[in-house]
């Protein structure tokens, strides 16, 4: 039982092995294509809202945020739409009219529009593949997140990160911990173009 937030926290290496990350990744990614299947995008993909049942399968949580897309291309324009929790969104869907608390509010003024991000944003499927990109990211490589935390810094800061910056893969620590397979799939979920990550059937298919 319990969520994998807290899983992750109580491991003294704060990071799962290969062989649970592909379990965890292949019940979640069943999940999503279950909703993508139903034409939900779910929107708010993050450790918290991944719950352990009492047989330690994955069910996933916490709804409020997901769309159903109302065209065949699967997507859904909308000018105030949040996008979920900052630090698990693609960069497509961070938008200057983001809230975190008060973490987002110091560039919610800014003059800067290449900062602050589309004013209309494209909610796709793919931005959850990006998510499940990063909720791995975290769970290999030691709880790290590829672009910081929002806390005691300035959410436009990651925001340009996510936008400017290609996602980096440590290498040297995690040489034996982290195979090709896997990094591999790593990278198809965490393309910035949304139209080049890889849909949840075809993670389901990748070998690691």
């Amino acid at each position: 039982g319990g969520d994998l937030y807290i899983t992750l926290k109580q491991r003294a290496e704060n990071c799962f092995s290969e062989a649970e990350t592909r379990f965890i990744a292949a019940e979640v990614c069943l999940a999503l294509c279950h909703l993508h299947d139903q034409g939900i995008i779910f929107r708010d993909l993050k450790p918290e809202n991944v719950m352990f049942d009492r047989f330690g399968h994955i069910r996933l949580i916490d709804f409020g945020l997901a769309h159903r897309v109302n065209s065949q291309e699967g997507k859904l324009l909308s000018p105030h739409a949040m996008p979920g929790s900052f630090q698990y969104s693609a960069p497509e869907n961070c938008t200057h009219k983001y809230q975190d608390g008060n973490a987002a509010d110091d560039y919610e003024d800014s003059n800067d529009e290449e900062e602050r991000g589309p004013t209309h944003i494209e909610l796709t499927m793919k931005a959850d593949i990006w998510s499940v990109g990063i909720m791995l990211y975290k769970l290999v490589y030691d709880g790290m997140h590829p672009y910081g935390t929002v806390s005691g810094g300035r959410t436009s800061k990651i925001f340009a990160l996510k936008s400017k910056s290609e996602v980096e893969f440590p290498s040297s620590k995690y040489s034996e911990s982290v195979s090709n397979g896997l990094l591999q799939t790593l990278k198809a979920t965490l393309r910035k173009d949304p139209r080049e990550r890889a849909t949840a059937s075809e993670l389901l298919t990748m070998a690691f």
